[in-house]
C-alpha cells in the first residue's frame, strides 16, 4: 500500500519486521531472453512489489530486521521509475513462474536507473514443478530493457539461477 501511495521521488521507510507482498498475476509483454522475431510476446507472470511510473526510496530499518517475502516470480519490480533505490532490507521468498520464458528475479529493473545498497537478496530458489517444467530459477536482480543499475554492498545467495543478470534491449531501438 505506502508503494501505491506514495508519490514521485518519495523516500518510504519500511520499519523492522517481515512484510510478505500478495503476489499478482500480470503479463509481461516482451521476451528478455528470446530471439528479436519472438521479442514482443505476453508472458504470464506474478509480481510481488511494485514501482511503476515513479521514482521511490525504499529503505528498511536494517537488512536483518526489515525482510521482503515476495512470493513473485517478479519479486520487486521496477518499471519507468525514474532514479529509485532499495537500501537496509532483505529481499527473499522468491517463487519460479510457470512460462520458461519469464525473467524471474528478487528485483527486476526496466527503464529505471536503480540503486541498491546494503541489501540481502536470499533463498528465491522456489522452483516452479508444475508441468511444464520451465526449467530455469529465479535470479537475484535482473536488468532488462532501459535498466541502469548500481548494486554496493548487497549479497545474492542462494538463489537458483544467476546472481545478477543484465539482459538484451528492445531490438527495434537503436
Amino acid at each position: 500500500d505506502a508503494i501505491d501511495e506514495a508519490t514521485d521521488d518519495q523516500t518510504i521507510r519500511v520499519a523492522a519486521g517481515s512484510y510478505e507482498a500478495s503476489a499478482e498475476e500480470a503479463i509481461d509483454p516482451t521476451c528478455g531472453n528470446c530471439a528479436d522475431e519472438d521479442y514482443r510476446v505476453d508472458i504470464p507472470i506474478t509480481v510481488g512489489f511494485a514501482v511503476v511510473g515513479k521514482s521511490v526510496r525504499i529503505v528498511g530499518d536494517s537488512r536483518e530486521d526489515t525482510v521482503l517475502q515476495t512470493g513473485a516470480g517478479y519479486g520487486v519490480y521496477f518499471e519507468q521509475a525514474g532514479q529509485s533505490a532499495i537500501e537496509n532490507l532483505t529481499i527473499t521468498g522468491g517463487v519460479r513462474d510457470a512460462d520458461g520464458r519469464a525473467t524471474d528475479a528478487a528485483i527486476v529493473v526496466r527503464y529505471t536507473d536503480l540503486t541498491v545498497r546494503d541489501v540481502d537478496i536470499l533463498d528465491n530458489n522456489d522452483l516452479y514443478t508444475g508441468d511444464p517444467d520451465p526449467v530455469v530459477g529465479i535470479m537475484g536482480i535482473a536488468g532488462r530493457e532501459g535498466a541502469n543499475i548500481t548494486v554496493l554492498q548487497t549479497r545474492v545467495l542462494n538463489s537458483s539461477w544467476d546472481g545478477i543478470t543484465l539482459y538484451r534491449s528492445d531490438p527495434e531501438v537503436e
